[in-house]
């Protein structure tokens, strides 16, 4: 399995769709969602990859990443937010624990990585 942007997008979407919305509406009401679909969508890749391929979920950090050969490939971070976060500006832009914070943290962790390997996808 070769990935790119669009297959990737379809595996994702193909993933969510195996969750109930039942179950969904549960997830996003109790915590972090962002980790439940981030399984998920592990869990697919897992199903469909080669035999040279890992799929792994927290690899140096980053949230999933395609490893081929043990080499990084693709490398997903997920941001899940509940959506009336973004309308206090506290939550969207002060602090460390803050929507931005956590965006400008996860490229910084890419961009490191992708220092290290530059073939690699983000």
């Amino acid at each position: 399995m070769r990935m790119n942007t669009k297959k990737l997008m379809d595996t994702m979407r193909m993933a969510s769709m195996q969750m109930s919305s039942k179950d969904l509406a549960y997830l996003f009401a109790t915590g972090k969602s962002e980790l439940e679909f981030r399984n998920q969508i592990a869990l697919h890749l897992h199903k469909i990859k080669t035999p040279s391929q890992v799929i792994a979920r927290e690899w140096k950090r980053h949230d999933l990443t395609i490893l081929e050969s043990g080499v990084p490939k693709v490398i997903v971070e997920g941001k899940s937010w509940i959506h009336f976060d973004a309308t206090y500006d506290a939550k969207l832009r002060k602090g460390d624990r803050s929507i931005l914070s956590g965006m400008l943290k996860d490229i910084h962790k890419m961009e490191d990585t992708k220092s290290k390997f530059p073939e690699v996808d983000c």
